[in-house]
């Protein structure tokens, strides 16, 4: 095959394409623009989560390349800066925003920790 051949591409449309499993929760939180350090904040909701990325629900459009802070109710959960990838129209005036983690991707540890402090929740054996 020569360097300009193009190989097909034989998924079906609208397959997921995504390299990490998307781990669903409901976690609040609030977000900023990262890169005003002094800016307004609004509330979220993360919706899924992965190594790489995750999902979340706000009030607010954010427009797609700009970074955001998003940092969980729960103080045992750091605070991560990712990258706004798509942005659409939810149901009641809510968006849907996709972003990208900016430095390296999760590790087991601190995603668990994630996963386990939804809605501010720790379970059991999460809290020690």
């Amino acid at each position: 095959m020569q360097k300009d051949d193009k190989v097909p591409d034989l998924r079906p449309p609208g397959e997921d394409r995504r390299q990490w499993v998307r781990y669903p929760m409901r976690l609040a939180g609030l977000c900023r623009a990262a890169e005003v350090e002094n800016g307004s904040t609004w509330l979220a909701q993360i919706q899924n989560i992965s190594h790489e990325g995750l999902k979340i629900l706000c009030r607010r459009p954010v427009e797609a390349g700009t970074k955001i802070l998003i940092s969980p109710f729960d103080p045992k959960v750091l605070p991560r800066i990712a990258r706004v990838i798509h942005v659409a129209n939810g149901v009641d005036g809510n968006w849907i925003i996709g972003c990208a983690f900016t430095r390296e991707l999760l590790d087991e540890a601190e995603l668990l920790n994630w996963i386990k402090s939804q809605n501010g929740k720790r379970s059991r054996d999460a809290a020690g």
